[in-house]
């Protein structure tokens, strides 16, 4: 008879145990996602911090260019090598008369280096 009390007691501290290892495991990963960006967040170029070279540089650090979306650093990446800046206007949403801007940001040749 005081077989029954005990089984019950022994399913439930399992079914709590197993709620409770599952909280931490999520609370651990939650942290460490969180950490995870906010370190690659802090650590990513600031917009505008940066003369990229668009033959040689990142898809991360053409996006730093003033006027640059993710897409638009992606097609950059994907269209090299460029022989000179005035070919970016082939580049959607990258017009011509945006070209006197993206200048002071992008070269050809060298190492991308902070500004």
């Amino acid at each position: 008879m005081s077989s029954e009390p005990d089984r019950a007691n022994k399913f439930s501290f399992g079914r709590d145990l197993r709620v409770a290892i599952l909280v931490t495991v999520f609370t651990i990963s939650a942290y460490g996602f969180y950490q995870y960006h906010k370190a690659r967040f802090e650590a990513a170029p600031k917009e505008g911090t940066l003369v990229v070279n668009i033959n040689t540089a990142t898809t991360e650090e053409i996006d730093t260019v003033p006027g640059i979306n993710p897409i638009q650093a992606m097609q950059i990446a994907s269209n090299r090598p460029y022989r000179s800046i005035e070919e970016l206007d082939m580049i959607p949403g990258i017009e011509r008369t945006q070209l006197a801007a993206l200048r002071p940001y992008v070269k050809l040749e060298g190492q991308t280096e902070r500004r």
